[in-house]
C-alpha cells in the first residue's frame, strides 16, 4: 500500500499552521465502536447524564436513534472486512 508523507522544512515555522491528518480504514475499528455502543447503551439504560441532555431536547428516542445508526456502521465494517 502507498504512503505518501509531505515535508517542508523552513526556518520560519510560525508562518504555517501545524495540522496533521491521519486516515485509517481498518476492520479493528468495529471493536473500538462496539465498545463505545456498549458503554452508551448501558448509560443510557442507567438514564446517567439524562437530565442534563433533557434540558437541551434531547430525548431518549435520539439515544436509540443513534445507537442504531452506530450498529450499522459497525454491521458494514465487519461484512467488508468479511469480503
Amino acid at each position: 500500500m502507498p504512503r505518501f508523507v509531505r515535508v517542508f522544512v523552513t526556518n520560519n515555522l510560525q508562518s504555517y499552521r501545524a495540522t496533521a491528518t491521519v486516515v485509517a480504514n481498518r476492520s479493528n475499528v468495529s471493536t473500538l465502536l462496539n465498545s463505545i455502543l456498549e458503554r452508551g447503551e448501558e448509560k443510557l439504560k442507567n438514564r446517567a447524564f439524562l437530565h442534563h441532555y433533557k434540558q437541551y431536547g434531547c430525548e431518549e428516542d435520539d439515544f436509540e436513534e443513534s445507537f442504531n445508526s452506530v450498529f450499522s456502521v459497525i454491521n458494514a465494517y465487519e461484512e467488508a472486512f468479511r469480503l
